[in-house]
């Protein structure tokens, strides 16, 4: 893994590479893991640190060098992991009559589950730019699923094309700077 993540910095310097973008699953990196979909990045350090003190210490140390690299580091936070897949879900709804709007996980859940990650995300404020997709994706106490009949999810945690548009409101300042800084 280290031969690869060099690779990665020297390909970042090499293109002249000036702003990141870290996109991410957070919450599933601070937890054990036994699940082959699950990262268990506790490998990484031979003193057997709890996942969630690898996670800090790794965040850190990839912002620490690309900072050091003279990158602009940007951290989208996670987007609210349903419990189901969204399309099926929407399908149900429709189907047993229920109101779509109110089967997005709960806010209160997705901000309980993202709580550590989010408390490391927001303590690097300084460091980096944090996009945050949650005042987008909610609708209320609850997470939106859908927008205009259209998933704003293809499953469970990853988003659709419409989902990934309703968020371009958050990305357009970084665009915007990065525009206007190539001039």
């Amino acid at each position: 893994m280290t031969e690869y993540n060099d690779a990665v910095f020297e390909a970042l310097q090499k293109e002249g590479i000036k702003t990141i973008i870290l996109i991410a699953r957070w919450g599933i990196y601070p937890q054990e893991s036994t699940s082959f979909f699950s990262p268990n990045i506790t490998y990484r350090t031979p003193n057997g640190s709890s996942p969630e003190v690898v996670f800090e210490t790794q965040l850190r140390k990839t912002i620490k060098q690309l900072r050091a690299k003279g990158i602009r580091v940007v951290i989208m936070k996670q987007v609210p992991f349903q419990r189901r897949s969204v399309p099926q879900n929407i399908v149900n709804a429709v189907r047993f009559g229920r109101d779509e709007n109110k089967i997005g996980v709960s806010v209160e859940d997705h901000l309980k589950h993202q709580e550590y990650v989010n408390g490391v995300i927001d303590s690097l404020g300084p460091y980096v730019t944090i996009l945050d997709p949650l005042p987008i994706l909610r609708n209320g106490n609850r997470t939106r699923i859908s927008q205009d009949g259209k998933p704003l999810y293809r499953d469970a945690d990853h988003l659709s094309f419409t989902g990934s548009q309703i968020l371009r409101p958050i990305f357009e300042p970084v665009f915007k700077n990065l525009s206007s800084s190539s001039k």
